[in-house]
């Protein structure tokens, strides 16, 4: 008899190939903001290793790549008790 996987089984490598809409360098797992500064966009890509000029600069609030990740992770529910 055939397996047919649940979608607890699939899930993850469905949603591992998903890229949002606003994957900006804003949002990614490799990008460091240049200051605290919520205003200001630049910031510096850490995906690859820095050449001899640094890291690359990016905006982050219009760049985007190949190589977005997000960083987030998901808060299991709690059953109430």
């Amino acid at each position: 008899m055939r397996h047919h996987p649940s979608w607890r089984e699939v899930r993850h490598e469905f949603m591992r190939d998903l890229v949002p809409i606003n994957a900006t360098c804003a949002v990614c797992r490799w990008w460091f903001p240049e200051s605290s500064a919520a205003s200001d966009p630049v910031g510096y890509c850490h995906f690859s290793p820095p050449t001899v000029e640094g890291w690359p600069q990016t905006n982050g609030d219009e760049d985007v790549c190949s190589a977005w990740e997000t960083d987030y992770q998901p808060v299991p529910r709690v059953k109430a008790a």
